[in-house]
């Protein structure tokens, strides 16, 4: 069992100092504390090599450390007897990863496709790893589009260079994330990953700079004009909250539990005695340039992708998937004419919530509930008031547990008494490390700030412990064929402008006067 303090250490970031050597004392008394602090070091290593495991392929640098690391200790176990026995363990760790990155190499780079679009979903989500590739849409102002192909975390510069050479254009162009709300964004030459944090009906345009105004949303990027309640109705609210978790586990167990960075060249200290040095930093990426950079995808997207350049696609794609709930049960109400079937549709969704709350699924619980309380559903005062009391208690009761005061007391109580595996409510551990980092100054007098690295730490746990059991299929369901369910559930068709469903809803009950 880990030491909570060594876990948090090498959760946050390492700071060896391997060859650091006592100034003080006798000469037995000096090489006692160097044989301590060289095993403690070790000790660090092995923990750091285990907890990112397979992971640490992915860098050369990660690979060139351990090896490097570990003719070091050989080397010593030579003068200093003591540190044979931590060889053979250190050993295995540096063959075990080597061999498996000469392996991995030879296999293609996955090729993923367009993250918010077509049969892809369908099949079991794999994690997203920094060098794969994608298939992406890229939109010209005239809206036809060309294909391009470019890692998952190329920078903006590589996205535009790539669509200029399949467009044959010499011309300075822009990058703009356009939302169906027509909302432009110029994104900057050293974004990365900008594919998976576009909105759910966002698309990317590459134009020239005079032609920005005039740049407008595609039709598609409007989403449905009818409901869908007619597919979905017949189908059992407890099969739909079930394959809602089993898809909302896929997601949430792809998000990494860490992900590696190397600085920009030239922001590292000089190679020293230090195998790894220096910690992380908002602003700058102030870590040796001999060793790579860990952290939990949680970590990275607190800090900025942008500082170390790789992405975090698998939490950005979790992210979405609450907002893509949420967006669903306001677009499915405001398409929906009769008042009738309206009610109808509200008890659905407080059963679905209720459901996916008995699966510990409280992302999608939230973001029903959420969905819910939107403006654009909540005013309905004619459908709410035709909503039997039972299913009106069901949902004060559910709405209660959203309430934030207290840092969210209520939430928080309800997730301490659950027993794992739990997919957690992302966007309050997001608020949570976000206040955290910007609460907190990351160095002190030029020290690191240990209490701000041990309560970010403690957010990762949480993840950690929410995932530290495996999802077990809910035997009466597993065995049904309910392809409809999971296929349903897993494309949905949202409305994401919050104005044009504001505009629905007043259509389906004017406001009185």
């Amino acid at each position: 069992m880990t030491h909570p303090a060594l876990d948090d250490f090498v959760l946050m970031h390492c700071h060896c100092t391997y060859h650091a050597q006592g100034s003080q004392g006798s000469e037995q008394e000096k090489l006692d504390y160097a044989l301590s602090n060289k095993r403690r070091v070790i000790r660090l290593v092995l923990h750091w090599a285990l907890l990112y495991g397979d992971h640490l392929q992915e860098e050369e640098a990660s690979l060139a450390f351990l090896e490097e690391f570990y003719v070091t200790v050989s080397d010593d176990s030579r003068l200093i007897s003591a540190l044979k026995e931590d060889l053979p363990e250190l050993e295995k760790i540096v063959k075990h990863n080597s061999d498996d990155a000469k392996s991995s190499q030879k296999k293609h780079k996955v090729l993923l496709r367009q993250f918010s679009m077509g049969d892809e979903r369908l099949q079991k989500r794999q994690p997203i790893r920094s060098n794969d590739e994608i298939l992406f849409k890229v939109y010209c102002s005239d809206h036809t589009y060309t294909t391009i192909r470019v890692p998952v975390a190329a920078p903006v510069r590589e996205v535009i260079a790539a669509a200029a050479d399949k467009l044959g254009s010499a011309e300075d162009l822009l990058l703009v994330s356009l939302s169906s709300a027509g909302d432009k964004v110029v994104l900057k030459p050293n974004d990365v990953s900008v594919f998976s944090t576009l909105g759910i009906n966002g698309r990317l345009f590459v134009c020239p700079r005079n032609q920005l105004d005039s740049l407008t949303a595609l039709p598609e990027q409007e989403g449905p004009t009818a409901a869908s309640f007619g597919t979905f109705e017949l189908m059992s609210s407890k099969d739909l909250a079930y394959q809602m978790t089993v898809y909302d586990w896929e997601l949430f167990h792809c998000v990494h539990e860490v992900s590696r960075t190397l600085p920009a060249e030239g922001s590292g200290c000089d190679r020293c005695a230090t195998f790894y040095s220096r910690t992380l930093c908002s602003s700058v990426g102030e870590v040796c340039s001999s060793f790579p950079f860990c952290q939990h995808e949680l970590v990275y997207h607190t800090f900025g992708r942008q500082t170390f350049r790789k992405t975090t696609a698998n939490l950005d794609l979790f992210l979405r998937r609450f907002n893509e709930v949420q967006l669903w049960v306001i677009t499915e109400v405001c398409l929906c004419n009769q008042l009738g079937k309206r009610v109808q549709l509200l008890k659905k969704f407080i059963k679905i919530a209720a459901h996916c709350k008995e699966y510990k699924n409280l992302n999608s619980f939230f973001a029903i509930i959420m969905g819910m309380s939107n403006p654009a559903v909540s005013r309905l005062s004619q459908t709410w008031e035709k909503l039997p009391s039972k299913f009106k208690k069901f949902y004060g009761e559910f709405e209660s547990l959203m309430d934030p005061s207290r840092n969210h007391r209520a939430y928080r109580l309800t997730v301490a008494k659950l027993d794992p595996p739990i997919i957690p409510f992302m966007p309050l551990l997001i608020k949570d490390m976000t206040f955290t980092h910007e609460g907190n100054k990351t160095f002190i007098d030029n020290m690191v700030n240990f209490e701000k690295m041990r309560m970010i730490a403690n957010t990762v746990r949480i993840v950690r412990y929410c995932r530290s059991q495996p999802f077990s299929p809910d035997p009466s369901l597993a065995n049904k064929n309910h392809q409809d369910v999971r296929s349903y559930v897993r494309q949905l068709s949202v409305i994401d402008n919050q104005r044009t469903l504001s505009q629905l809803s007043h259509k389906l009950e004017p406001r009185r006067t």
